[in-house]
């Protein structure tokens, strides 16, 4: 299964590395542009709040043309906006970097997702979800230490300069396995506001919401936290023990809905 959708594995790498890459140079970033350690915390909650409403907003219509395309144009704003992060000359700019990055994220997680589920069996639908949840957890795990290294180094710009080029190689990779993705049926295409009117579904989005808000919160303060509390040196560990975790649940969740099957909500 992996054979089939590793493009999309990839491309999950780098947005995972992207979503969390800013809590291991949360400081370095907010001297580099002479601002607060809470202002730049900003820059994440502009990234989330773009990815919320961009992928059920403009996933659908996006896919309904050609799944590549989808996935192409939205990996090409998300690379744009981590370009324009890594040159940001201030803090206004940057913020603006992390919505135009949030929006392309939201579209392509969406995306993604859907065209791994359609790309396999269904008994296997679980599994190639997860697949994609396990490209962003690589991410956490492999990548933001990797850019923290090299942030400390050489800087915050390098690190996601980082980030640009997997989500350059991401691309390429997409393009070349163009012709294999399968196009989404209506259902898939269709805008995702529209499942709020199922009850049990709306109950499941408003769980996730509220433990993405925990981990996020949590995550993008880590290393503040940490030092306030005479952990500083145990901050690389830390950022690398919550994607070892994240890798593992990911790796552990996909058998489970496989095995109970597809359900119909109502």
């Amino acid at each position: 299964m992996i054979r089939k959708v590793w493009p999309l594995v990839v491309a999950a790498v780098a947005l995972g590395i992207d979503a969390y890459v800013l809590a291991g140079i949360l400081p370095q970033i907010a001297d580099s542009l002479a601002t607060t350690v809470a202002m730049i915390g900003l820059g994440v909650t502009a990234f989330t709040a773009a990815y919320a409403v961009a992928g059920p907003l403009l996933s659908g219509r996006l896919a309904r043309g050609s799944t590549a395309r989808a996935l192409l144009l939205a990996l090409g704003v998300f690379n744009l906006g981590n370009l324009i992060t890594t040159i940001a000359p201030g803090v206004e700019v940057f913020l603006a970097a992390r919505v135009i990055a949030g929006a392309g994220a939201g579209i392509l997680t969406a995306v993604a997702t859907a065209t791994a589920a359609a790309m396999v069996s269904d008994q296997e639908r679980g599994r190639a979800m997860a697949m994609v949840t396990f490209g962003l957890s690589t991410g956490t795990v492999a990548g933001v230490p990797l850019g923290m290294l090299i942030g400390q180094s050489a800087g915050w710009r390098w690190t996601m300069g980082l980030v640009v080029l997997i989500g350059v190689l991401s691309m390429a990779a997409l393009a070349v396995r163009a012709r294999t993705l399968p196009r989404l049926d209506a259902a898939a295409s269709e805008p995702a506001f529209r499942v709020l009117r199922v009850g049990k579904t709306s109950v499941g989005i408003v769980a996730a919401f509220l433990l993405g808000v925990a981990s996020l919160g949590l995550y993008t303060y880590l290393l503040p936290m940490a030092e306030s509390v005479g952990l500083a040196d145990w901050g690389f560990a830390l950022v690398w023990a919550w994607g070892i975790g994240g890798v593992t649940g990911s790796t552990l969740v996909g058998k489970r809905p496989d095995s109970l099957g597809s359900h119909t909500l109502g």
